[in-house]
């Protein structure tokens, strides 16, 4: 038998985020432009972009539209770490009247 709070030893400790940006406030600028690009971030690393790519609750993805998630000017920088950093831009794209789903 299971002592009494031994669930709680086993729960893995909360993940640290990997930046200190408030993607979903950026979301909401870009909401407010729909369809204009929104500089999000410059010189982040491409495997940040691909996570807040794969957001898919809101405010990212509602029932009037859906984040679009580019990255650009991206290059690899051989003096840090090797790896791919880029600028990240948000468009905000909105579902196109009389579309059925």
């Amino acid at each position: 038998m299971a002592r009494e709070g031994a669930w709680a030893e086993r729960v893995p400790p909360r993940g640290r985020p990997r930046s200190k940006r408030d993607w979903d406030g950026l979301c909401r600028k870009a909401q407010d432009r729909p369809g204009i690009p929104l500089l999000a971030a410059s010189d982040v690393p491409v495997s940040l972009a691909t996570s807040v790519r794969e957001r898919s609750r809101p405010p990212f993805v509602t029932d009037e539209g859906r984040l679009l998630v580019q990255v650009r000017n991206s290059e690899i920088r051989h003096d840090r770490d090797g790896k791919r950093y880029g600028d990240l831009w948000f468009t905000w794209l909105p579902n196109k009247e009389g579309k059925s789903e």
